[in-house]
């Protein structure tokens, strides 16, 4: 009687381990918590837009990196973003060196990442810098919603669907 009881256990826990991907393309199971996760610095490795992959651009112009923070206290679904522009970006006439700050918070069941943030004057850190610009949904001044697809430590897969079509897809790494 005890091995079909732990035959029976052994079956639930596995059901219960291949049933816990949250994601469509991952990880199968994770032990962090999707904001424990996302915790981390980030840098564009992918940007496609519908199938050309406009990577090298992105890397050209912008190449921006986004920290993202879980504040002490902070509910476990929202917190706050830094980003770091070490390139010129958009009309700016200078060298870059531009840091930026937001906020980000899952959405959906953690199946959605909303995210806005914008760039901050060097010499007034009240003050924001400049008007939109990025390539999107990677831009400054807008709030926008993108789908998880795969949150792992040092992955991070969105995709941005307008009317059904998926339209952008972007592949962060850690940085």
């Amino acid at each position: 009687m005890n091995t079909v009881y732990r035959n029976l256990f052994a079956f639930v826990l596995i059901l219960l381990m291949f049933s816990a991907c949250k994601y469509e393309d991952g990880p199968w199971i994770s032990f962090r918590s999707e904001a424990n996760r996302l915790n981390n610095e980030w840098q564009v490795q992918m940007f496609k837009i519908y199938t050309n992959d406009t990577t090298i651009g992105w890397k050209t112009y912008y190449d921006w990196k986004y920290t993202f923070n879980l504040p002490e206290g902070n509910a476990k679904d929202e917190g706050t973003m830094y980003l770091y522009a070490p390139k010129p970006f958009c009309n700016a006439i200078d060298s870059g060196g531009y840091h930026g700050k937001g906020y980000w918070k899952f959405e959906n069941g953690y199946n959605d990442l909303t995210m806005k943030y914008w760039f901050i004057d060097p010499l007034d850190s009240t003050q924001t810098v400049g008007d939109s610009c990025g390539i999107w949904p990677l831009v400054t001044q807008e709030e926008v919603t993108l789908e998880v697809r795969r949150l792992k430590h040092d992955e991070l897969w969105l995709r941005y669907t307008f009317g059904g079509d998926s339209i952008v897809s972007i592949r962060f790494e850690e940085s």
